[in-house]
């Protein structure tokens, strides 16, 4: 088996491609970056999704493509995944799998959920076999909009927003049991629990040591509001096991600055 993972140094596809090598699986990644020092054991094609050259290498004897790959624009979710679908079908991939985020299509007048919503729809009007995987908010994204956030004496935020997050660990582990099964149709995950981002915040600070003042803002935003009536949130999904407090406490890397900025773009 082998299995084209577009997006395979972010967050998620890193994992994933991981632990598809821990089931022997042969796996190619697709990254706009050269092969990075110790990655001799994976196949590498550096190509920019939405640039000049031809797809058909890529995709050549793949069986399985996971396309994680994503920069946060919408322009970039739909025309990238367009051009994967076409390419995927004309080189006879057998299985193709979107990752998405958790209520996507309930978030509006935001451009990447729209974004993502619709892409979902193209990938299941396709003729290829696929199977749309969604994952809620992982750990390290709210960590990054806290940070992002903390630039006060005090910590301002959108009011009564809810998060069901989740480990990207357990998300890959998740992902790769469907890509090894071939299921196909939607499959969700989710974090473990659904809390308020005033307790998020809460547990986040106490762990850093610091003592900030909370300070919650109405915003009058379709999206803000959607996302206060658990839009992100999904009882029915998958769930993994790490809260975001007991991974506060086990987590050892720290995000870099790159990462950060990335991070806040993107959503997830």
């Amino acid at each position: 088996m082998r299995v084209l993972v577009t997006g395979g140094r972010g967050r998620l596809g890193s994992n994933v491609v991981r632990h598809l090598q821990q089931h022997g699986v042969t796996v190619r990644v697709m990254s706009r970056s050269p092969r990075p020092q110790g990655s001799d054991r994976l196949e590498w094609v550096q190509l920019d999704l939405n640039g000049p050259g031809s797809l058909e290498a890529a995709l050549a004897g793949v069986d399985t493509v996971v396309h994680a790959a994503t920069d946060g624009r919408p322009a970039f979710e739909e025309a990238s995944t367009a051009r994967l679908l076409e390419a995927s079908r004309q080189a006879g991939v057998k299985h193709f799998v979107y990752v998405s985020i958790v209520g996507a299509a309930r978030v509006p007048g935001f451009g990447l959920y729209e974004a993502k919503a619709r892409t979902e729809a193209r990938v299941a009007g396709s003729a290829l076999p696929h199977l749309i995987f969604r994952a809620t908010q992982f750990h390290p994204f709210l960590t990054t909009l806290l940070e992002t956030l903390n630039r006060l004496p005090w910590l301002l935020l959108p009011r009564d927003l809810r998060f069901q997050p989740c480990d990207p660990d357990e998300a890959a582990q998740a992902l790769v049991r469907c890509v090894l099964e071939g299921r196909s149709g939607t499959h969700d995950f989710a974090g473990p629990e659904v809390l308020p981002l005033t307790k998020i915040a809460a547990m986040w600070l106490d762990a850093r040591g610091q003592r900030k003042r909370i300070v919650q803002l109405p915003l009058p935003l379709r999206a803000v509001r959607a996302v206060a009536l658990g839009a992100l949130t999904d009882p029915l999904a998958e769930r993994g096991q790490t809260g975001y407090a007991q991974w506060l406490r086990t987590s050892k890397a720290q995000p870099s600055e790159r990462e950060l900025r990335a991070s806040a773009r993107l959503g997830n």
